[in-house]
């Protein structure tokens, strides 16, 4: 069953969901190997085996994926590990006491005199029935009552992302100065093995562009690929508001092998490929073309190998939405 939705059709979650939050808890992946679909049967013995080992079992989600939001999916995690063998009281202590005793929080994780006033209050009792906890009474953080129902009023107006502060012009990144920086967002990062740094000579006879280099492996899977990526929120998993924008517009030139520039969205993606020879070229990709992406919900701008094993290089320049 596909915990997020049973969550974002909870009573007692869903008036607190920000309209992102439910529309991730009702997305799915679908993961494939070959013609079979992947199983979870081994889940529920490898827990009991961890258990019986006196393994510490952490309730944690990865947020920011399909089918999981901050907050809501600790509900849905505990009761799968009360599923696959976890008491109610386990479970509960798998998002407490175990979680903060395994990354050495000592001023939390327990009502006890002395620490952190982080409480719950709950109409039900959970360690009968997990679900009690989605039936919250009441929230403390430090000692001060949160009000939910004032959050619950404000829902509205906070669920429309912001324009990120200085992407009215739509540059990105020329390339020009001394550092790897961006006009607005965060600084280009590489990961999977990349190397990036900046180069001398751009396109259109300016100061400098950006190379990137990297290595696909024969065996890596096609759904994951080594590049470069930008977050115009400036924070991770956090979505920018670029609904005044429609396309992504750079120059590029390489060793001729097909590249990938994507774009992700928290209601889809797209992908846009290029091939990028020993002479500048521009490059220009509409992406308001998909009802799948949304702009206004703009997470990463992705430079990236195409699937092809082996060696490859790109130099990029004057990145811009328009």
């Amino acid at each position: 069953t596909n915990s997020g939705v049973e969550l974002a059709a909870d009573s007692r979650v869903a008036p607190y969901l920000l309209p992102l939050s439910a529309q991730r808890l009702n997305q799915s992946v679908v993961l494939r190997r070959g013609r079979q679909q992947p199983s979870c049967e081994g889940l529920t013995l490898a827990i009991r085996q961890l258990l019986d080992a006196g393994v510490p079992i952490l309730a944690g989600t990865d947020v920011g994926n399909a089918g999981l939001a901050h907050g809501a999916s600790v509900h849905g995690e505990m009761s799968l590990l009360a599923a696959r063998g976890l008491t109610p009281v386990q479970a509960l202590a798998s998002a407490t006491s175990v979680a903060a005793d395994a990354f050495r929080l000592q001023d939390r994780g327990r009502i006890v005199p002395g620490k952190r006033a982080d409480l719950l209050l709950v109409s039900g009792d959970p360690t009968q029935d997990l679900s009690a906890t989605r039936n919250i009474s009441a929230i403390w953080k430090q000692g001060h009552r949160f009000d939910r129902e004032a959050f619950r009023a404000e829902i509205p107006r906070i669920a429309v992302p912001d324009v990120p502060p200085g992407s009215t012009s739509g540059l990105v990144s020329d390339f020009d100065g001394k550092t790897v920086s961006s006009k607005f967002g965060t600084p280009w990062r590489a990961f999977d093995g990349v190397q990036m740094k900046l180069v001398p000579g751009g396109a259109n006879g300016t100061s400098g562009s950006l190379l990137v280099v990297g290595e696909v492996e024969a065996d890596r899977p096609p759904y994951l690929w080594p590049g470069i990526e930008f977050v115009p929120s400036g924070i991770t998993r956090s979505p920018a508001n670029l609904s005044s924008k429609r396309g992504i517009s750079f120059w590029a030139k390489g060793d001729g092998k097909s590249a990938r520039v994507a774009i992700i969205s928290e209601r889809g993606r797209q992908e846009f490929k290029f091939a990028a020879g020993s002479e500048w070229q521009h490059f220009q990709f509409d992406f308001t073309k998909s009802a799948d992406f949304d702009p206004a919900q703009f997470l990463y701008l992705i430079f990236a190998a195409a699937p092809q094993p082996g060696h490859f290089e790109f130099q990029i320049d004057e990145v811009a939405f328009y």
